[in-house]
């Protein structure tokens, strides 16, 4: 995965006057990459990555939907 380097929480939070914002994108930076990498080391198998993720697949589709996550993004 390749992309711009993560701000710490420190630096999220100093931006926008509020500590849980910074947690808040931060979690969803780490879901969204984990999301990602459970789609590529499945080969973009759904099912198989909602099985090594230990969720279902409705489950994952509807937390794709949320992260922006694309069906050929995987």
């Amino acid at each position: 995965l390749s992309g711009p380097t993560p701000k710490t929480l420190a630096t999220m939070a100093a931006e926008s006057g509020n500590p849980f914002d910074g947690i808040m994108a931060s979690s969803h930076s780490v879901e969204r990459s984990r999301l990602l990498l459970a789609l590529e080391e499945c080969g973009g198998s759904k099912t198989v990555a909602a099985r090594r993720l230990g969720i279902s697949r409705s489950t994952l589709y509807r937390k794709m939907r949320r992260l922006e996550i694309q069906s050929d993004q995987s």
